[in-house]
């Protein structure tokens, strides 16, 4: 329509991303339009949709370098030496480049492709054998589940004391736990493969442990390693992620970022990035308000200072350790917090009900520290009604499926053809 070229560079070998590389065969049920749908299914339709605009594909490349030219153009070159030039570039590069976690077990290499695996495609390519996945995040999960449907026996290694540790609390986790091995799925935790058993075929594996494993096959299901160093060193502004605005853009207007390598303010919004970090504080932020509503102010402080040292720029958390302090009777070093709040969080809900509070602890007599704590922690304008994770507002199994499905939503629609890895060049 826009008479516009388009060339898309992957570094895998077909389109799809991490939808039909790693789980093409998974039904996903969260796509618009679709009761449920297949990662290749997807990938075939959008490959469809655009195909009327012909857009040039080039697989298993990956770009080394972006370089901006005197006239505003851009010159990508790929590790292929190949030279594209570009009056506008997209990365849509999801997480980074797409490189499976190799676990440091000696001799893994002769086995890859033959008896271990770092994807799915094709669940009937395992009918009738034994598999182990290592890995009891969120990915081992469902391929765990996913082989079990088609009959095939199935354990799950998990290195720590719980699965999916960064999505579930605890009482989630066992109930899980439970779900699986009602399945038929065995689990074993806090171990991990020490070596593997036979000579051309994997037959076997031996855990640090002690225990051995009669399997046929096995799949790492520990995740891949991000990479955004491209951008970086493009000049392109990086902070978890590439930075963009309301539009997409970078810093440079010509340079857009799409997807799950996006960060807007102070917000990653895709699968990885996002899910890790907000799976890892939001608990966090829930006792730290819990606390806090229960009238323990230092306590509050304390978690509320731990999280802001993950997450500085957070507006929950700015507000959070805005709000504990204050009720600790330390309102400059809350007046601190808030000040230092960056321009995207500085207008947040979360920072204006911190500065509410601060307000209010202004008007309010000096001696009065104990009313004004009270006031500070069970206003509602100021503190928000908080849900114990001891008493989570829907049914614990519920909440399973509603944390689950939302993961396998945003993994579906943060990539497809706005696949890992890839960018997209228009001249």
């Amino acid at each position: 329509m826009l008479k516009m070229k388009c060339h898309v560079i992957d570094a895998l070998e077909t389109t799809g991303g991490q939808c039909a590389a790693l789980y093409p065969e998974k039904p996903i049920y969260d796509i618009p339009g679709f009761p449920v749908v297949t990662g290749q299914a997807l990938t075939d339709n959008l490959m469809a949709q655009i195909a009327p605009f012909a857009p040039e594909f080039h697989f298993n490349r990956m770009v080394n370098t972006i370089e901006k030219l005197d006239d505003g153009s851009f010159r990508l070159v790929t590790d292929a030496d190949e030279v594209f030039h570009a009056k506008v570039v997209v990365i849509a590069a999801g997480g980074g480049s797409f490189q499976p976690k190799r676990p440091p077990v000696e001799g893994i290499e002769a086995y890859e492709n033959k008896s271990v695996f770092y994807a799915v495609r094709k669940m009937d390519d395992f009918r009738d054998q034994d598999v182990v996945i290592v890995g009891g995040g969120l990915l081992g999960i469902e391929l765990a589940a996913s082989l079990r449907e088609v009959n095939v026996e199935v354990t799950v290694i998990q290195r720590i004391s719980r699965l999916m540790d960064r999505q579930l609390d605890p009482l989630g986790s066992q109930l899980l736990h439970e779900e699986l091995t009602d399945k038929g799925i065995d689990i074993y935790y806090n171990d991990e493969i020490e070596r593997f058993l036979g000579s051309q075929r994997i037959e076997g594996i031996r855990l640090k442990s002690g225990l051995m494993i009669n399997c046929q096959a096995i799949v790492m299901a520990i995740g891949t390693v991000p990479n955004i160093e491209l951008a970086r060193a493009s000049g392109i502004e990086c902070k978890r992620g590439v930075v963009v605005d309301e539009y997409l853009r970078t810093n440079d207007p010509n340079v857009f970022a799409v997807g799950e390598i996006a960060e807007f303010k102070g917000f990653l919004y895709g699968i990885t990035a996002a899910a890790e970090q907000q799976a890892e504080i939001e608990p966090l932020i829930a006792m730290g308000e819990g606390v806090l509503a229960d009238g323990d102010a230092p306590r509050a402080v304390s978690i509320f200072r731990q999280i802001h040292n993950m997450a500085p720029d957070n507006p929950a958390v700015i507000g959070g350790l805005a709000r504990a302090l204050l009720a600790a009777g330390q309102p400059d070093e809350a007046r601190a917090v808030v000040d230092s709040a960056p321009d995207d969080a500085a207008n947040h809900a979360e920072v204006g009900r911190a500065r509410a509070a601060l307000e209010l602890s202004q008007a309010a007599p000096a001696a009065d520290t104990s009313a004004l704590q009270s006031r500070v922690a069970s206003n509602p304008a100021i503190s928000k009604p908080v849900t114990s994770l001891r008493a989570p507002a829907w049914p614990p199994a519920i909440a399973i499926r509603r944390r689950t499905r939302s993961f396998t939503s945003s993994s579906a629609t943060g990539t497809g053809m706005t696949a890992p890895r890839a960018s997209g060049c228009f001249s």
